[in-house]
């Protein structure tokens, strides 16, 4: 167990075809053997010719393994779990539908509020919200692409749904032209007629939140200063826009186009005054006066209608301030519209339409 210098000293030696070891205190049986016949290592007489001698390689070992030991697993049963999808449902409602030319229902100005985009798990349920509707017309549900007054209801989503995938959903609405009543209404005139003749509610605006409507008025007096009258906001005249048409609409804000030779007088339905341009103001006067009660009329592809005095040059058209008051004014404007009296009735045709 300890070292002896007598007993536990070697030579070494290495030939071509054998290595050898002897022991340097035994004369007669100095050289390692190995005894083949019982398998032990022993001392022998002779050199064992198949002793071989292996050296550690200073290159070191390379191993091959299926155990990692510099990174442990902290959990080498569960699987890792596989990333999170998720989707975004888009929920488009209308800023304006295109049944209701020329106004435009803005969000939130007539019931039809934005509605948030909600974001769920792949797979998820989430409940469908309701939308506004614009006056005159009924939510439906949801559709997955856009619909232009359709007389076939598309199918339509509600209630609770699975999601799979990113959508933008479209609110779908329904209005049905017609009434059935046989009332009076007010149409929109979207072109210009041969003839200008009829009864007009005139309207100056691009939105039922922004519309101001031509009210008439007794006597003579100007309508152009903010407190001579003539101009009310729609939502104050008490009427009502329901499936294309104007109702409930006031004698006071009905005018009555006449030809007289190639010009047009407007007179009020309720007054029974005619509208006027008198020394460069919009007036109301009791009486027909040919040189102050002419007007031309016509109207551009989108509606807009110029009516245009015959007394001056200087300030000839109708139109609104941005006071908001009807006066006559230097230039021809936009969104000053005319919409013409007719009668609803027949059981009228119901459309289907995402704005």
């Amino acid at each position: 167990t300890s070292y002896n210098s007598s007993y536990c000293r070697w030579t070494m030696g290495v030939g071509s075809s054998a290595s050898s070891a002897k022991n340097a205190a035994n004369g007669s049986y100095p050289y390692l053997d190995f005894n083949t016949s019982s398998a032990y290592f022993w001392s022998n007489s002779t050199a064992n010719t198949n002793i071989r001698w292996w050296k550690q390689s200073a290159s070191g070992t390379t191993y091959y393994t299926t155990v990692i030991t510099a990174q442990t697993d902290p959990d080498p049963v569960t699987p890792d779990p596989e990333p999170t999808t998720y989707y975004t449902v888009t929920f488009s409602v209308p800023y304006g539908v295109s049944a209701i030319s020329p106004m435009t229902v803005e969000a939130g100005g007539n019931g039809v509020s934005a509605i948030s985009p909600m974001t769920v798990e792949a797979g998820g349920t989430i409940t469908l919200p309701t939308a506004g509707a614009p006056s005159g017309y009924t939510f439906l549900g949801w559709v997955t692409s856009t619909v232009s007054n359709a007389t076939e209801q598309p199918t339509t989503y509600s209630g609770a749904v699975t999601v799979n995938g990113s959508v933008t959903l479209y609110a779908l609405y329904s209005y049905t032209t017609g009434s059935g009543t046989g009332e009076t209404a007010y149409v929109f005139q979207g072109s210009a007629p041969s003839n200008w003749e009829g009864n007009y509610v005139i309207t100056c605006g691009t939105s039922l939140s922004s519309l101001y409507v031509l009210m008439g008025l007794s006597g003579n007096k100007s309508y152009q200063s903010t407190s001579a009258g003539g101009s009310v906001p729609y939502s104050y005249t008490g009427m009502t826009y329901a499936n294309g048409y104007l109702t409930g609409v006031s004698s006071a804000y009905v005018w009555k186009v006449s030809a007289t030779g190639s010009y047009y007088t407007l007179q009020n339905a309720y007054t029974g005054a005619y509208l006027g341009n008198y020394s460069n103001y919009l007036y109301s006067l009791s009486t027909y006066s040919s040189n102050y009660c002419r007007w031309t009329l016509s109207m551009d592809s989108s509606g807009n209608t110029t009516v245009k005095s015959t007394r001056s040059t200087w300030y000839p058209y109708l139109s609104l301030s941005s006071s908001k008051y009807f006066m006559v004014g230097s230039s021809v404007p936009t969104g000053l519209y005319f919409w013409k009296e007719t009668t609803t009735g027949g059981s009228g045709t119901t459309y289907f339409t995402t704005g």
